[in-house]
């Protein structure tokens, strides 16, 4: 076994005999490189990286299994077990034990469902996507094909956690994957993309109809209702999609261009439950940040005013009230009608501010009038 003592740093500074001799290693190799670095933990496994935080945090046991290479470019499998040690609640050392477990099948494969298949699903997880993502996008470039990725996100799946619990919630997810899988076509793969997300790979397309196609088929598969113990729930998806290359060309982009399309369709609350990325979007969400910054600023700048639209009695001709109207006094001068600017002020949750504001202005009116003998 590997026996490996890092300061509360994460800094390595003891490792047995074990190691040295299978890694071939001088000390100066080993002493002050990161533990987990070391030991195989992959720093772009965002999972794993919050499990071992919250070890961290906790002090916690914590089991896990990585890979690395040694010894003449032998790659190795290591189950890993890290612990602390305190003294008078100070953390002082991490311990890191780890057992060499390539000669058993049996754990390899669970390395390779640990690390890059979902438990829930049983489909392949994020980081599998992203490797192959990358390496269709190369595959398409080179032969001029196209590709498109659709990002499916699970609606109301919080609600149903709160009401039913977590568990049960977990069994609509699976359930959620089934259907999907099972409308998926040779060239289609479906992965599991975070919580309650999938994502699906469609590979060597001609167009768009061949992609709503597939999300006709999966819509179909989603009318009949879930059945739980004791009642059926009904369940729906929000699509987001985004082709190369015709939207983007580079894996990260192309995500990003899915999750912008299925946000922008969430908001929009559109009929049609799945949404193209698109330059329109693109435009009409610059021209949406750009309104939001104005609006800052104008809030910021304290650009609200108020007019006051009297009511009058005209058989006393007495005046018998007032109503009081926001308008937007820009910086030149420009008076700007409440209907441009009052619903993204509620979207930014800022309407609360501004009203309070118009309130005290109102006020500070009132307050003015009276003392100058107005009956108001």
């Amino acid at each position: 076994d590997w026996i490996i003592i890092s300061d509360n740093t994460g800094k390595i500074i003891y490792a047995n005999d074990s190691v040295f001799k299978e890694c071939s290693y001088q000390n100066e190799q080993i002493l002050g490189q990161d533990v987990c670095m070391f030991v195989g933990v992959d720093l772009t496994d965002e999972v794993t990286l919050k499990h071992i935080q919250t070890f961290i945090n906790d002090g916690e046991k914590y089991e896990f299994i990585t890979s690395r290479f040694i010894r003449g470019n032998r790659r190795i499998y290591l189950a890993n077990t890290l612990t602390t040690i305190w003294t008078e609640n100070a953390l002082e050392y991490y311990v890191c034990i780890s057992k060499d477990i390539s000669n058993t099948l049996k754990l390899k494969e669970e390395y390779y469902k640990a690390n890059y298949m979902d438990p829930l699903t049983n489909f392949p997880n994020q980081k599998v996507f992203l490797e192959r993502l990358d390496k269709q996008l190369v595959r398409h470039k080179r032969n001029r094909k196209k590709l498109g990725i659709v990002l499916l996100d699970i609606e109301g799946i919080g609600n149903i956690n709160t009401e039913y619990g977590i568990s049960i919630g977990d069994y609509v997810i699976k359930e959620v994957g089934k259907r999907i899988g099972g409308q998926v076509e040779l060239q289609q793969e479906v992965y599991k993309y975070n919580g309650n997300a999938f994502v699906i790979l469609c590979n060597d397309i001609q167009d768009e109809s061949e992609v709503e196609a597939l999300l006709i088929n999966i819509y179909r598969a989603m009318e009949a209702p879930i059945e739980l113990k004791t009642r059926y729930v009904y369940v729906t998806l929000r699509a987001g999609i985004a082709l190369s290359p015709k939207d983007a060309l580079g894996s990260c982009q192309l995500i990003e261009l899915a999750q912008i399309a299925l946000t922008y369709g969430k908001k929009r609350r559109k009929l049609n439950k799945w949404t193209f990325y698109s330059m329109a979007i693109k435009d009409e969400l610059e021209w949406n940040k750009q309104v939001e910054e104005d609006l800052q600023c104008a809030v910021e700048n304290d650009e609200f005013i108020v007019y006051f639209q009297p009511f009058v009695d005209l058989r006393e001709e007495k005046l018998v009230g007032m109503e009081a109207l926001i308008r937007r006094q820009k910086q030149d001068g420009q008076i700007i009608s409440p209907a441009a600017f009052l619903s993204t002020l509620e979207q930014m949750n800022l309407i609360e501010r501004v009203g309070l504001r118009v309130l005290e202005k109102v006020c500070i009116q009132l307050r003015a009038w009276l003392d100058k003998g107005y009956p108001v």
